[in-house]
């Protein structure tokens, strides 16, 4: 290099050493207080539970439609309830063998 080129580096390498600096002054980093995070995660311990419990009823309740259903249609319609048991075991011995032909094809 020439001493040309090792002045300017020098003073670019400056420039953006002081560039760096004022931007470092002008960023106020505030870090929150260890309550806030405690209370943070309270929330979210709370926001958890509360989800958690939405779902669980959700969950209860779609169940008992659906075995209200079954009993339903086992009772009243055996015909039909015995209908979709084998449409139902048909689509799964479907889905089970395809998976099992994907597998042995790759090896």
């Amino acid at each position: 290099m020439m001493p040309h080129d090792k002045e300017t580096l020098n003073k670019d390498s400056q420039l953006i050493r002081k560039g760096m600096e004022r931007l470092d002054e002008g960023i106020d980093i505030d870090t929150p207080s260890v309550e806030w995070f405690e209370q943070f995660i309270v929330d979210q311990k709370v926001n958890i539970r509360r989800k958690l419990y939405k779902e669980l009823a959700i969950f209860l309740i779609l169940a008992l439609g659906i075995i209200s259903l079954v009993l339903y249609s086992l009772h009243q319609r055996p015909v039909m309830f015995w209908t979709l048991q084998g449409i139902s075991l048909f689509f799964v011995i479907g889905y089970c063998m395809k998976s099992y032909v994907k597998k042995v094809d790759k090896g």
